[in-house]
This record gives C-alpha cells, structure tokens and sequence, in this order.
C-alpha cells in the first residue's frame, strides 16, 4: 500500500503484518506494473496510470465529493467497477482479476470519452 508521506499510517499498517506499506513512490508506473490490482478511492490519476499500464483498477471506499463523482463515471462507462459495499469486495477484486478484456487505451473507446465529458 502506498501511504505517501503520511508515515504514521505507514508505520501503523506495517505493524498489522497484514500488508506491506510503503512511503513516497517516485516511480508509481513501475509500482502498479508489479501490482495485480489497484485498488482506489478517489478515480483520479492513480487509476488513468494504473489501467494505461494494463493493470486491473476497482474503487472502494471512494471519497465524497469528487471521489465519489469519479467512482460513478468511471463505473459507467465500463472501465473502473466501484465496489460500494465490504461484502462485496472479494467477489469484485477475483472478477476484476478475471477479465480478459483489460483496459483499452481511451484513443480506441471514443464513446467512452463522450460519456466522461458528459458527466
């Protein structure tokens, strides 16, 4: 989990065992490339780098305001799935792990882009 500069929560997640959390990340491409998913709570740049590099993207947990606003535009054009509740989010990381039809760059889904300017 990348934390940025907010050391305390770094520390606090690695104490957990549960996760590996790291601090500042200068070079998020290559991060996410070894990732297998991403997983997001705002739909900004993080998730266009995560899915132009090929990986698999789902929101959860989203932030209000514009978090939420990109959660909902990115779930419907087809290229982010929000996953809005706890219950579900297993089933939505092993289904975004699954798809075979992974991200394609926007320059191939021109209708996507309408939908994002529209909303």
């Amino acid at each position: 989990m990348a934390c940025g500069r907010n050391d305390a929560l770094r520390r606090r997640l690695n104490r957990s065992g549960r996760v590996v959390a790291l601090g500042w990340i200068d070079d998020m491409a290559t991060l996410m490339r070894a990732c297998q998913v991403v997983v997001q709570n705002a739909g900004g740049l993080s998730s266009l780098e995560a899915l132009t590099a090929g990986v698999p993207v789902v929101t959860y947990r989203c932030l209000p305001g514009h978090g939420a606003m990109n959660a909902e535009a990115l779930d419907r054009i087809g290229w982010v799935p929000w996953i809005r509740r706890r219950r579900d989010l297993a089933a939505g990381l092993r289904a975004a792990l699954d798809r075979q039809d992974r991200f394609a760059p926007a320059a191939a889904l021109p209708e996507s882009c309408t939908h994002l300017v529209a909303a």
